[in-house]
């Protein structure tokens, strides 16, 4: 082809034709056949073409850029420097189902590529580029020049436009420099303005100076004391001990809810010992039911042994864990029940005093008093102070004598009737063991059918004071 190395085209030599001559139809059709394929080559720039056979192969050799081009896979599309779209449906673009548009840069004559993909979802840049025909991975664009939403950190100073006017606003130098300063000291600072903060060193309390119009003081500014000093009220461990000083003071224990549990434990290493609940678990279904009080004991290891004390809300009746094992202990229902009555002391064995473990009756106590034994009328008659506590004795002769009587107990008392029954009948004599007033023993009435009465009382065996009444009518 008739082309110099510039693409130049020239006419083949001995193409022209002159005048009057006639034209050689091998030349002639050589250059036509010639000028046919170069029509149909890409013509140089230098000649008015591109020097491309294709449209973007044009745009190449022109340097140019080409608008809107279609991008449907982000790693294998041919990019040209222009602009572009895509769908999102598009493969390995930089979020999945998002739609795209950008920019695609040369970055230079060796062919590697700079790719701007803006999200027409979020408005995000993203950015990748291509270095000897390899892509790297798609990357936020200005990451490293602005403060992310999401959480970041400045390597520069942030400067406002000027101070707060909302609580939630960042505040400026200036307007933080401005503020009331903190006093440190064990007493108020005088001559300060309202809003000046105090800090007490002494308890460690801040105060603020508050001007309510009426009159300006010092008020607890922010009640946040140590938690080294103070008891947190979200739960804390106290190591010294409690003591409340007011009139009728008390503890409360607030359940939230039905259902629920208020008790205090005693402890040892951490383990529970004792538990006194102040409203058991047993829900509140009306009619003073639920919530009732027990005392819990736990073994070494900390776990529940038993109840041993309850009492029902409801009914106030106590249960407590068993029968009695001790003489103090507290005896149940059932122990008491359990027992059988102990036996009664008949009349005379009162009178003996020879069941001291039995139970005394009223019946055998008057058993006992009714019980009028009649003595045998001796020379010497011996009452027997076990078979009664009144006797009578009937006199059938003179010169009777009353002996000691036998079986005396300390504290047994009674009468003695002394029936005449015979004319002359009397006690003359009298043992020793009768102490009556003065010494003086008494003389028995002689009528037949006369009663006298004699009052005694033991006051220990052989001593027996007496009084006497005569002729009693």
């Amino acid at each position: 082809m008739p082309r110099d190395g510039s693409e130049v085209y020239y006419i083949p030599p001995g193409t022209e034709g002159l005048p009057d001559t006639t034209i050689e139809s091998i030349k002639y059709n050589d250059f036509i056949h010639d000028v046919e394929q170069d029509l149909n080559h890409p013509r140089p720039i230098i000649a008015g073409g591109t020097g491309a056979s294709s449209a973007e192969e044009a745009l190449f050799a022109l340097s140019g850029e080409m608008a809107y081009q279609i991008v449907t896979n982000f790693d294998t599309h041919p990019y040209i420097p222009g602009s572009f779209y895509s769908g999102t449906a598009a493969t390995a673009p930089p979020v999945a189902g998002h739609a795209f548009a950008g920019i695609i840069y040369q970055a230079n004559d060796t062919g590697d590529m700079v790719v701007e993909a803006r999200d027409l979802t979020t408005g995000v840049i993203y950015v990748r580029t291509s270095t000897a025909s390899i892509w790297s991975a798609w990357g936020v664009d200005n990451v490293s020049q602005f403060v992310k939403k999401s959480g970041d950190v400045m390597t520069g100073l942030l400067t406002l436009s000027g101070g707060p006017t909302s609580d939630l606003h960042a505040a400026t130098k200036k307007y933080v420099d401005d503020l009331p300063p903190v006093y440190i000291s064990q007493t108020p600072p005088p001559g300060v303005e309202p809003g000046t903060l105090w800090w007490e060193s002494d308890t460690g309390l801040l105060y603020v100076l508050y001007d309510d119009g009426t009159s300006i003081q010092w008020v607890i500014a922010s009640p946040q004391p140590d938690i080294a000093t103070f008891v947190q009220k979200a739960g804390d461990t106290m190591t010294g001990n409690l003591t409340i000083s007011k009139p009728t003071p008390s503890i409360v224990l607030q359940k939230a809810a039905s259902g629920e549990e208020a008790a205090i434990y005693g402890r040892l290493a951490d383990l529970s010992r004792w538990k006194v609940i102040f409203g058991t678990t047993a829900a509140e279904s009306g009619s003073n039911a639920g919530s009732n009080f027990q005392i819990v004991r736990y073994n070494d290891a900390g776990a529940i042994i038993a109840t041993p004390f309850s009492i029902d809300r409801a009914t106030g009746l106590i249960t407590i864990e068993a029968d009695p094992t001790a003489a103090l202990g507290v005896a149940t229902k059932q122990y008491v029940d359990a027992r059988a009555a102990p036996p009664s002391a008949t009349a005379a064995e009162y009178i003996a005093n020879n069941a001291p473990t039995k139970l005394l009756t009223p019946g055998s106590v008057w058993t006992a008093a009714g019980t009028n034994p009649t003595v045998t009328d001796l020379a010497t008659t011996i009452l027997d102070f076990s078979a009664g506590i009144n006797f009578y004795w009937g006199i059938n002769a003179s010169g009777r004598t009353l002996g000691s009587p036998t079986n005396q107990k300390s504290g047994q008392s009674g009468i003695i009737r002394l029936g005449i029954q015979s004319a002359g009948a009397s006690v003359t004599g009298w043992a020793a063991d009768w102490k009556f007033p003065g010494g003086v023993k008494p003389t028995t009435t002689v009528t037949v059918g006369a009663i006298d009465v004699m009052n005694y009382y033991v006051a220990a065996p052989g001593t027996i004071y007496c009084s006497f009444m005569g002729d009693c009518k």
